[in-house]
């Protein structure tokens, strides 16, 4: 995970063991995190990741399965936080 600025400069980076766990749950948890980060320093952000169910999921695109919904329902709830965000997919 990493948190950038506005020029793309590294402001925090980081990374955890999360054990035996999913390819969707290892994109779902760092994403989780960089927003709690973000959230009292930024109202407005640029979201960048690989995983199109974990994006699509955070904007209400589609459902995800009960495994995944305490993370999304988490994400979800950061979003209301910034006043703007911006969803894009990397490939």
């Amino acid at each position: 995970m990493a948190k950038r600025d506005w020029r793309g400069d590294p402001i925090v980076a980081g990374a955890r063991s999360l054990g035996e766990s999913s390819i969707c749950v290892a994109e779902c948890l760092p994403l989780r995190d960089a927003l709690w980060l973000a959230r009292r320093s930024f109202k407005k952000i640029y979201v960048e990741g690989d995983s199109k169910l974990v994006i699509d999921a955070s904007t209400g695109s589609c459902i995800v399965s009960w495994r995944l919904m305490s993370d999304i329902d988490d994400i979800k709830d950061l979003q209301n936080t910034f006043e703007y965000i911006f969803w894009t997919r990397v490939y």
